[in-house]
């Protein structure tokens, strides 16, 4: 009798055993989108809500230029149409392979994004996630900062203000998102 008891219990500790590994590993690993921007979908029609131009000149301090509601921010070394940013007007439109610009309405009643590219998402290897996309030549991108349900803000590569001297210049482009 006491060798069919130490048997059950042996059957049932393994049970048990088996079923809490199993638990570990259906659930150990799962995050949800909200804990981890990675796999947030950024597909969506964003407006700009801000534009930050940050500049620094051989130094690791950089000092900040905000554009608001209303302002325009100008690009002289800018490519059309990233050469100017409508602050509250500049609307983005993102898909999970193009990003579009410029849009215009059509007698259907949809939007027309009448400047479309190609558009990449990587990660480098030091986990930061980028969107790239090329402009007629000009290869442009952007490192994902933070991407939200409601909002997505993007920082720019960066370039030197005059040609390769002058100050080191990047931009941080807020967007709230305003439709699918």
């Amino acid at each position: 009798m006491k060798k069919s008891s130490i048997f059950v219990k042996k059957r049932n500790m393994k049970n048990l055993l088996v079923l809490l590994s199993s638990l570990f590993v259906l659930t150990g690993c799962y995050k949800p989108d909200e804990w981890n921007t990675q796999y947030t979908s950024l597909g969506g029609e964003y407006v700009v809500e801000r534009v930050t131009l940050l500049a620094s000149d051989q130094s690791p301090v950089e000092e900040g230029t905000n554009y608001y509601t209303g302002d325009l921010y100008v690009n002289d070394n800018g490519t059309l149409p990233l050469d100017a940013i409508e602050v509250g007007i500049t609307r983005w439109h993102i898909s999970n392979s193009t990003i579009g610009f410029n849009p215009a309405g059509s007698s259907t009643g949809q939007t027309l994004w009448l400047n479309q590219y190609v558009l990449s998402r990587t990660t480098t290897p030091g986990g930061d996630e980028m969107l790239s996309f090329n402009i007629n030549g000009s290869v442009k991108k952007f490192k994902i900062v933070d991407c939200t349900l409601e909002s997505l803000t993007l920082r720019s590569t960066g370039q030197w203000a005059f040609g390769s001297s002058g100050p080191y210049e990047t931009i941080v482009i807020k967007f709230t998102r305003i439709g699918p």
